[in-house]
């Protein structure tokens, strides 16, 4: 038997526009997180974008980011 028969299903919700990252901090408080795995690549990291993310969630969250 295979160890990687595994189903796999989640619920994405996706939410597009200008300034969307604002709505981020609101978003994981309704929820009760508390912490949030960011996986981005090195361009998304160059053009800033995960700056923008830790600067609307820093003090709010536990943040782990891993670039690839």
């Amino acid at each position: 038997m295979s160890n990687y028969n595994f189903k796999f299903q989640i619920k994405t919700k996706i939410k597009f526009g200008r300034n969307k990252i604002k709505e981020l901090p609101e978003i994981l408080k309704s929820k009760n997180k508390k912490r949030v795995m960011l996986v981005i690549d090195e361009g998304i990291k160059k053009v800033g974008i995960l700056e923008k993310i830790t600067l609307y969630l820093d003090d709010k969250l536990n943040i782990v980011s891993l670039t690839r």
